[in-house]
């Protein structure tokens, strides 16, 4: 099982790049935290997945430097 708590910000894409090395977990992973995969995760939330990594370089590259993203953004987005 892989773990990590969720930085402000962070989307379960950025979770699923981190933990997986791929964003095709993103859904799984929110399903096994009682998420959707659009919900905001809140910060400091331990989340935790029992599926594979998808790419093992992308996960390790993240791990090995520290690269943690936080893509959520919550502005206003009306059309002009």
């Amino acid at each position: 099982m892989k773990t990590t708590i969720a930085a402000a910000g962070q989307t379960f894409l950025d979770i699923a790049l981190i933990l997986t090395g791929s964003a095709d977990a993103a859904y799984e992973i929110a399903k096994e935290n009682g998420f959707d995969v659009s919900d905001e995760i809140p910060t400091g939330r331990l989340l935790s997945y029992t599926g594979e990594v998808l790419s093992q370089p992308v996960a390790d590259y993240y791990s090995a430097n520290g690269i943690r993203p936080a893509t959520y953004n919550k502005g206003d987005y009306t059309n002009t």
